[in-house]
Protein backbone atom coordinates (compact mmCIF):
# COMPACT_ATOMS: atom_id res chain seq x y z
CA UNK A 1 0.00 0.00 0.00
CA UNK A 2 2.77 2.65 1.22
CA UNK A 3 4.76 1.49 -1.84
CA UNK A 4 1.65 2.23 -4.13
CA UNK A 5 1.53 5.51 -2.66
CA UNK A 6 4.79 6.45 -3.47
CA UNK A 7 4.62 5.77 -6.73
CA UNK A 8 1.70 7.54 -7.19
CA UNK A 9 2.53 10.68 -4.84
CA UNK A 10 6.09 10.38 -7.63
CA UNK A 11 3.99 10.32 -10.39
CA UNK A 12 2.15 13.40 -9.29
CA UNK A 13 5.13 15.43 -8.75
CA UNK A 14 6.75 14.49 -11.80
CA UNK A 15 3.10 15.72 -13.57
CA UNK A 16 3.38 19.21 -11.57
CA UNK A 17 6.59 19.42 -12.63
CA UNK A 18 6.22 18.95 -16.40
CA UNK A 19 3.07 21.45 -16.14
CA UNK A 20 5.15 24.14 -14.40
CA UNK A 21 8.15 23.59 -16.63
CA UNK A 22 5.49 24.03 -19.80
CA UNK A 23 3.89 26.72 -17.97
CA UNK A 24 7.56 28.45 -17.65
CA UNK A 25 8.49 28.19 -21.25
CA UNK A 26 4.78 29.23 -22.58
CA UNK A 27 5.61 32.70 -20.16
CA UNK A 28 9.50 33.08 -21.95
CA UNK A 29 7.46 32.29 -24.94
CA UNK A 30 5.45 34.95 -24.88
CA UNK A 31 7.78 37.58 -23.32
CA UNK A 32 9.95 37.38 -26.11
CA UNK A 33 6.84 38.00 -28.65
CA UNK A 34 6.23 40.62 -26.79
CA UNK A 35 9.96 42.13 -26.98
CA UNK A 36 9.95 41.27 -30.68
CA UNK A 37 6.84 43.25 -31.35
CA UNK A 38 8.28 46.07 -29.00
CA UNK A 39 11.40 46.30 -31.27
CA UNK A 40 9.70 46.39 -34.07
CA UNK A 41 7.91 49.17 -33.04
CA UNK A 42 10.70 51.06 -31.71
CA UNK A 43 12.28 50.27 -35.41
CA UNK A 44 9.27 51.42 -36.98
CA UNK A 45 9.10 55.14 -35.66
CA UNK A 46 12.99 55.77 -36.19
CA UNK A 47 12.71 54.59 -39.72
CA UNK A 48 9.90 56.65 -39.96
CA UNK A 49 11.59 59.72 -38.11
CA UNK A 50 15.05 59.35 -37.97
CA UNK A 51 16.10 61.01 -41.36
CA UNK A 52 14.18 64.33 -39.95
CA UNK A 53 16.52 64.38 -37.21
CA UNK A 54 19.81 65.45 -39.67
CA UNK A 55 17.25 68.32 -41.32
CA UNK A 56 16.50 69.56 -38.60
CA UNK A 57 19.92 70.07 -37.22
CA UNK A 58 23.30 71.62 -37.29
CA UNK A 59 25.84 69.10 -36.79
CA UNK A 60 27.77 69.80 -33.90
CA UNK A 61 30.97 67.54 -35.35
CA UNK A 62 31.59 66.57 -39.22
CA UNK A 63 29.83 68.19 -42.20
CA UNK A 64 25.85 67.49 -43.47
CA UNK A 65 27.54 65.59 -46.68
CA UNK A 66 28.67 62.76 -44.86
CA UNK A 67 26.94 59.29 -45.21
CA UNK A 68 27.63 57.86 -42.04
CA UNK A 69 25.31 59.91 -39.96
CA UNK A 70 25.48 59.69 -36.17
CA UNK A 71 22.07 61.25 -34.12
CA UNK A 72 23.32 61.12 -30.44
CA UNK A 73 21.00 61.74 -27.08
CA UNK A 74 22.73 62.95 -24.82
CA UNK A 75 22.96 64.36 -21.60
CA UNK A 76 25.93 66.70 -19.85
CA UNK A 77 26.19 65.12 -16.58
CA UNK A 78 26.14 61.29 -17.98
CA UNK A 79 29.53 59.58 -17.43
CA UNK A 80 29.34 57.60 -20.04
CA UNK A 81 28.27 60.66 -22.42
CA UNK A 82 31.38 62.24 -21.61
CA UNK A 83 33.57 59.33 -22.56
CA UNK A 84 31.37 58.81 -25.93
CA UNK A 85 32.37 62.93 -26.56
CA UNK A 86 35.86 61.93 -26.83
CA UNK A 87 35.27 58.95 -29.05
CA UNK A 88 32.97 60.68 -31.22
CA UNK A 89 35.75 63.76 -31.78
CA UNK A 90 38.16 61.22 -32.58
CA UNK A 91 36.32 59.29 -34.80
CA UNK A 92 35.11 61.75 -36.99
CA UNK A 93 37.94 63.38 -36.90
CA UNK A 94 39.99 60.40 -38.75
CA UNK A 95 36.77 60.61 -41.27
CA UNK A 96 36.15 63.77 -41.40
CA UNK A 97 34.29 63.31 -45.04
CA UNK A 98 32.57 60.66 -44.37
CA UNK A 99 31.15 61.14 -41.01
CA UNK A 100 28.63 63.42 -39.10
CA UNK A 101 27.32 63.67 -35.79
CA UNK A 102 24.22 65.12 -34.61
CA UNK A 103 23.24 66.06 -31.30
CA UNK A 104 19.65 66.10 -29.55
CA UNK A 105 19.81 66.86 -25.64
CA UNK A 106 18.16 64.13 -22.89
CA UNK A 107 18.77 65.38 -19.80
CA UNK A 108 17.94 62.57 -17.40
CA UNK A 109 16.41 64.45 -14.59
CA UNK A 110 15.46 62.05 -12.35
CA UNK A 111 19.06 61.32 -11.89
CA UNK A 112 21.35 64.17 -12.55
CA UNK A 113 20.22 67.45 -10.51
CA UNK A 114 22.27 69.58 -13.08
CA UNK A 115 21.63 67.90 -16.88
CA UNK A 116 18.71 70.50 -17.68
CA UNK A 117 20.83 73.13 -16.72
CA UNK A 118 23.82 72.03 -18.41
CA UNK A 119 21.60 71.68 -21.35
CA UNK A 120 20.18 74.80 -21.45
CA UNK A 121 23.98 76.33 -21.35
CA UNK A 122 24.73 74.78 -24.24
CA UNK A 123 22.00 75.74 -26.10
CA UNK A 124 22.76 79.11 -24.96
CA UNK A 125 26.43 79.03 -26.37
CA UNK A 126 24.83 77.48 -29.41
CA UNK A 127 22.49 80.74 -30.37
CA UNK A 128 26.10 82.49 -30.20
CA UNK A 129 27.33 80.18 -32.86
CA UNK A 130 29.44 77.88 -30.13
CA UNK A 131 28.88 74.18 -30.28
CA UNK A 132 31.43 71.25 -29.95
CA UNK A 133 34.16 73.69 -27.81
CA UNK A 134 31.79 74.52 -25.25
CA UNK A 135 29.79 70.69 -24.93
CA UNK A 136 33.33 69.14 -24.97
CA UNK A 137 33.96 71.75 -22.01
CA UNK A 138 30.81 70.71 -20.35
CA UNK A 139 31.35 67.23 -20.22
CA UNK A 140 34.96 67.69 -18.88
CA UNK A 141 33.60 70.37 -16.28
CA UNK A 142 30.68 67.29 -15.27
CA UNK A 143 32.05 66.82 -11.95
CA UNK A 144 32.06 70.27 -11.31
CA UNK A 145 28.29 71.80 -11.99
CA UNK A 146 26.72 71.58 -8.08
CA UNK A 147 29.38 74.62 -7.70
CA UNK A 148 30.32 75.68 -11.32
CA UNK A 149 30.12 79.26 -13.48
CA UNK A 150 28.00 78.62 -16.67
CA UNK A 151 29.47 81.50 -17.82
CA UNK A 152 33.04 82.20 -17.19
CA UNK A 153 33.41 77.94 -18.93
CA UNK A 154 31.38 79.68 -21.63
CA UNK A 155 33.62 82.65 -22.26
CA UNK A 156 36.84 79.29 -22.59
CA UNK A 157 34.30 77.98 -25.00
CA UNK A 158 34.46 80.90 -27.21
CA UNK A 159 31.02 83.38 -26.44
CA UNK A 160 31.22 86.66 -27.42
CA UNK A 161 28.71 87.99 -25.44
CA UNK A 162 28.77 86.80 -21.68
CA UNK A 163 25.97 89.50 -20.52
CA UNK A 164 23.28 87.92 -23.11
CA UNK A 165 24.64 84.23 -21.89
CA UNK A 166 23.72 85.15 -18.65
CA UNK A 167 20.69 86.37 -19.37
CA UNK A 168 19.84 82.88 -21.71
CA UNK A 169 20.57 80.93 -18.82
CA UNK A 170 18.73 82.92 -16.38
CA UNK A 171 15.44 82.73 -18.74
CA UNK A 172 15.93 79.45 -20.39
CA UNK A 173 15.21 80.95 -23.16
CA UNK A 174 16.18 77.13 -24.95
CA UNK A 175 13.58 75.07 -22.78
CA UNK A 176 11.28 74.85 -25.22
CA UNK A 177 13.72 73.46 -27.39
CA UNK A 178 15.22 70.83 -24.79
CA UNK A 179 12.02 69.73 -24.04
CA UNK A 180 10.97 68.79 -27.87
CA UNK A 181 14.59 67.05 -27.70
CA UNK A 182 13.58 64.68 -24.58
CA UNK A 183 9.77 63.94 -26.43
CA UNK A 184 11.44 63.26 -29.79
CA UNK A 185 13.63 60.55 -27.72
CA UNK A 186 10.40 59.17 -26.15
CA UNK A 187 8.89 59.30 -29.11
CA UNK A 188 11.01 56.72 -30.47
CA UNK A 189 11.40 54.49 -27.49
CA UNK A 190 14.77 55.88 -26.74
CA UNK A 191 14.60 56.27 -22.68
CA UNK A 192 18.34 56.59 -21.65
CA UNK A 193 21.89 58.20 -22.87
CA UNK A 194 23.71 57.90 -24.65
CA UNK A 195 21.87 56.48 -27.32
CA UNK A 196 23.36 56.72 -30.71
CA UNK A 197 21.25 56.29 -34.14
CA UNK A 198 23.84 55.70 -37.02
CA UNK A 199 21.57 55.84 -40.82
CA UNK A 200 18.73 54.98 -38.79
CA UNK A 201 18.10 51.01 -37.64
CA UNK A 202 17.69 49.57 -34.22
CA UNK A 203 20.57 48.02 -32.70
CA UNK A 204 21.75 47.34 -29.03
CA UNK A 205 25.58 46.81 -28.79
CA UNK A 206 28.51 48.39 -26.67
CA UNK A 207 29.77 51.67 -27.89
CA UNK A 208 33.58 52.03 -28.30
CA UNK A 209 35.81 53.61 -30.97
CA UNK A 210 36.87 49.89 -31.94
CA UNK A 211 33.46 48.97 -32.13
CA UNK A 212 32.25 52.50 -34.27
CA UNK A 213 35.30 52.08 -36.54
CA UNK A 214 34.38 48.39 -37.15
CA UNK A 215 30.33 49.20 -38.16
CA UNK A 216 32.03 52.10 -40.35
CA UNK A 217 34.08 49.79 -42.72
CA UNK A 218 31.16 47.28 -42.56
CA UNK A 219 28.36 49.69 -43.19
CA UNK A 220 31.09 51.41 -46.04
CA UNK A 221 31.21 48.14 -48.13
CA UNK A 222 27.25 47.75 -47.84
CA UNK A 223 27.15 51.83 -48.75
CA UNK A 224 26.07 52.81 -45.30
CA UNK A 225 23.11 50.76 -43.85
CA UNK A 226 21.17 51.10 -40.90
CA UNK A 227 22.19 51.20 -37.49
CA UNK A 228 21.04 52.07 -33.79
CA UNK A 229 23.77 51.81 -30.93
CA UNK A 230 22.74 52.62 -27.15
CA UNK A 231 25.07 51.91 -24.20
CA UNK A 232 23.55 50.07 -21.39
Amino acid sequence: MNHNFANGFITLMLIIWVLGLAASKGHDYLLDRASAKAAKAIDSSIDASWQKLTLERVPVLGVPSASFKIVEFSDYQCPFCRIADAVLAKFVARHPNDAVVYRYDMPLQQIHRYAYTASVAANCAELQGIREPYQSLLFQHQREFATIDWTALAKQGGITNADSFAQCIRDETPGDHIRKDIARAESMGITGTPSFLVNGKLLTEGFSDERLESLYQSRKQQGFGHVFLRIQ
